[in-house]
């Protein structure tokens, strides 16, 4: 089988920096262009959620067989 992952340039602008999980809207950012949610108690990895689809450009798309 035939898998693809997209990869993307991003605009990652002035993030709003949270280390526990909340709902977010584009409209709740306080002027922020992201939420960056660090890695730690409540999450293993760091995530970074956009809101935006401009801020986010497809650079590759990577193919991969199984």
């Amino acid at each position: 089988s035939i898998r693809f992952m997209g990869l993307y340039a991003t605009a990652y602008g002035n993030p709003l920096y949270k280390t526990r999980t909340h709902s977010y809207t584009k409209y709740s950012l306080q002027g922020k262009n992201c939420v960056h949610a660090k890695a730690g108690m409540y999450l293993r990895n760091d995530e970074i959620i956009f809101y935006d689809e401009a801020a986010m450009v497809l650079q590759y798309l990577v193919e991969f067989a199984a």
